[in-house]
């Protein structure tokens, strides 16, 4: 069973799940993360999320 990455909630079998893509800003490099799933800490959250 999955979880939301926003609200850790569980997402049962018959439910949407809705991904995204990010854009980070210019001279940020993580190359070396490519392909890979990574947490972010996000600031006006006070949480990571992967």
């Amino acid at each position: 069973m999955l979880r939301c990455s926003w609200c850790m909630k569980k997402i049962k079998e018959d439910k949407p799940c809705f991904g995204l893509n990010v854009k980070f800003a210019s001279g940020v490099d993580f190359d070396e993360k490519n392909g890979r799933i990574i947490s972010m800490y996000l600031e006006t959250r006070k949480t990571s999320v992967p």
